[in-house]
């Protein structure tokens, strides 16, 4: 027979395992809280010096009379595009591998549709002046993922699924785009 003492060393036997396991996976858990609340910040934050940059430039493309006399300006729009297209890669990414929330990247990918459709609406409207927007949103665009034209390229994925959200397809690109993980244990779509 089992003294009190005996038993209760049992049982910790029995339980220190499944308590260390336990441990192992909020540590794990928490880790993974830290580094999606790190990614958030320093997608915004690269946001934010990008909103800056595109106010000024718009102001000094509207001043412009003609736009292929400016080199530093085209320069200028040309630095802002790869780096604006880069973050959205990189959110996309970021969005697949599963550290950003869905909510929150839907948002962006609404806010990414309508400067699509901003920059149409431009171009509808006087096609002969070129605006911010289509520079960014339409041309830019085409720029930076004619480099990724070949379907083999490992960014073909994120040209496409950004073709959906400018036609206003967002939740069936989500769908089909989302999270890799999910996708593949059925989780997802």
């Amino acid at each position: 027979m089992l003294t009190a003492l005996e038993t209760a060393v049992k049982c910790a036997q029995i339980t220190a395992p499944f308590l260390a396991f336990l441990a192992l996976v909020f540590t794990i858990r928490a880790g993974i809280q830290n580094k999606r609340a790190d990614i958030m910040m320093e997608c915004h934050r690269r946001f934010d010096q990008l909103s800056v940059l595109r106010h000024e430039l718009t102001k000094r493309v509207n001043k412009t009379s003609d736009l292929t006399k400016d080199q530093e300006l085209i320069d200028d729009i040309n630095s802002w595009v790869q780096r604006f297209w880069s973050l959205q890669v990189d959110e996309y990414e970021f969005w697949r591998r599963g550290f950003i929330d869905n909510d929150f990247f839907r948002y962006w990918m609404i806010s990414r549709h309508r400067d699509f459709s901003d920059a149409r609406e431009d171009e509808i409207k006087n096609p002969a002046r070129h605006t911010f927007k289509m520079l960014a949103f339409t041309q830019g665009f085409r720029v930076v993922v004619d480099t990724w034209a070949d379907a083999s390229h490992p960014r073909s994925d994120f040209k496409d699924f950004m073709e959906q959200v400018r036609k206003n397809r967002i939740d069936d690109a989500m769908s089909k785009y989302g999270p890799w993980f999910l996708r593949k244990w059925g989780l997802w779509g």
